[in-house]
């Protein structure tokens, strides 16, 4: 799993940057199918790994995309399971 920084021209990406966990087979469907900012304008890069709470999406190994809210309320249910 690496983390990326995916960034766009301001006028059409808006503005900030977007960070995502992601697996490198994933990268390119995930920016195909993010909705942020074109083909032309869109670039990302690897970053250093950075804590869940600093990433904005995760895809996991099989694909599956989740935003941050939705992956940190998986993540607590599958925590609370596991110590059960």
């Amino acid at each position: 799993m690496k983390t990326y920084i995916i960034t766009g021209d301001p006028s059409c990406f808006g503005e900030g940057a977007i960070y995502v966990n992601c697996p490198e087979s994933f990268i390119s469907s995930f920016l195909e199918e993010c909705g942020y900012g074109c083909q032309e304008c869109r670039n990302y890069q690897e970053v250093e790994s950075m804590s869940r709470e600093q990433v904005h999406y995760f895809v996991t190994e099989h694909g599956t995309v989740f935003n941050k809210a939705d992956y940190m309320v998986l993540h607590k249910e599958l925590k609370g399971e596991q110590g059960t």
